[in-house]
């Protein structure tokens, strides 16, 4: 006999890269819209520097004031659990399909955090390429159950 490798949910190149900006709690939204619009611009760039005769780049979209990639990987949840507020925001940019363009996402990312530099003030700034991140960073887990009486 020998082992059979498994991975739970394995690595596959998305079709979209996103970037997470949170600035501290309280950061007015025409700040966090200053970093946005950083971000935004620096994907933009991504499209001259890799378009190579076929484009890479579909859309951008920025987001300010929320993270829909978030609030979409966590599905329907309360109100008080959205991600969501005037420190908060995202930029998803859709690429045209992997098996259409020879670089994958997370070198796209890569050169993306690169073109981009430090976000001063950020609390966290996240490049994700892969499909399952989003999904991931949303799951919650609960361990439950019966206290052991011990002798």
């Amino acid at each position: 006999g020998g082992w059979i490798k498994f991975v739970f949910l394995p690595r596959i190149d998305a079709d979209n890269v996103v970037a997470r900006l949170t600035m501290p709690l309280g950061t007015p939204v025409e700040t966090a819209a200053e970093s946005v619009k950083r971000l935004e611009k620096s994907a933009l760039k991504l499209e001259d520097e890799f378009n190579l005769g076929r484009p890479i780049v579909r859309h951008v979209l920025a987001a300010i004031g929320e993270q829909p990639s978030l609030n979409r990987a966590s599905g329907p949840a309360p109100a008080s659990s959205t991600f969501s507020g005037s420190h908060l925001g995202e930029v998803d940019i859709e690429l045209t399909p992997s098996e259409k363009r020879r670089l994958s996402s997370t070198v796209i990312a890569n050169r993306w955090r690169e073109l981009t530099g430090p976000i001063p003030d950020a609390v966290e700034l996240v490049f994700s390429s892969s499909l399952f991140t989003s999904i991931l960073s949303a799951w919650k887990i609960l361990l439950a159950g019966f206290p052991f009486l011990l002798p």
